[in-house]
């Protein structure tokens, strides 16, 4: 979120393009979200998201993902997003204000999978030493949860752990479809204290692919993520893992030492994935 006074420049294209204005960078902490299969998302009685107020910026970013593999150019969208919302002028305003914190892995190539594997298993990790340095004392209750993966992801689930053991399963969806991604209201909300540790674990069916496939944005690339909506509002918004570069690093060089494989410092990620066999 920029600050109040902050001008920004309207901005109408990709959202990555280097053409982007600088401040638009600082607009990143989620509003609301929706994909595909969701239904109409309403908070509890107590919790509300927060939006608008003197300390907010008057700005909003829209990001839209689009799939078009047949690259038609005669589409027209008009898709969005509706919010109501109440409180105006501080009245009426619910005991809590509400997050959401997306953890999982991060969204890049070190995060990838072999092709011709029916249950490949990814974990991204939210440390307790993130949550001990990002929560407040008495940590925040976690009430709704959102899984996401692309077209591979067959399994998700969220570990609550606390002092190195695994005391329950935040979320888990054991037949997870592309097209029905609900904004999970929980059963019982979930306390995650500081020093608390999150593990998202995603398998995958990658049988009938031939490539690698890449950790990325693109649908026919991969996520492993949950967006967990919470309470009280922490100033944590991403607690997110990747592959350790030096370890990566590590086995590119092992698969060219005893596999002849044509990995080299010189290649990007994803040539060296694909210079595996």
């Amino acid at each position: 979120v920029s600050d109040p006074p902050d001008h920004m420049k309207e901005y109408d294209g990709e959202c990555k393009s280097e053409q982007k204005p600088p401040g638009l960078v600082q607009c990143r902490r989620v509003v609301a979200a929706w994909a595909m299969g969701a239904d109409t998302f309403i908070y509890p009685r107590e919790v509300g998201g927060m939006i608008g107020g003197r300390a907010y910026s008057p700005y909003l970013v829209l990001e839209i993902h689009y799939d078009n593999p047949h690259l038609r150019d005669n589409i027209v969208d008009s898709s969005g997003l509706r919010i109501f919302y109440q409180g105006e002028n501080g009245s009426n305003l619910r005991k809590y204000d509400a997050g959401i914190m997306e953890i999982g892995l991060e969204y890049n190539e070190k995060n990838s999978i072999p092709p011709g594997r029916s249950a490949f298993h990814l974990n991204g990790y939210c440390l307790s030493e993130c949550t001990r340095a990002g929560l407040g004392p008495g940590g925040i209750t976690v009430f709704a949860s959102q899984l996401h993966t692309h077209l591979t992801g067959r399994r998700v689930w969220t570990s609550l752990v606390r002092n190195g053991i695994v005391t329950e399963i935040l979320n888990s969806d054991n037949h997870y479809d592309q097209m029905f991604q609900e904004i999970r209201l929980l059963h019982r909300p979930v306390r995650v204290y500081p020093g608390d540790s999150l593990v998202n674990t995603c398998v995958y069916d990658t049988s009938k692919r031939e490539a690698m496939t890449l950790g990325g944005y693109s649908i026919r690339e991969e996520m492993c993520v949950n967006y967990m909506h919470y309470y009280p509002a922490s100033e944590i918004e991403l607690c997110k893992s990747s592959i350790y570069d030096p370890v990566l690093d590590n086995f590119f060089r092992r698969m060219r030492d005893y596999d002849m494989a044509s990995t080299s410092r010189e290649k990007s990620r994803e040539q060296n994935f694909n210079s595996i066999r």
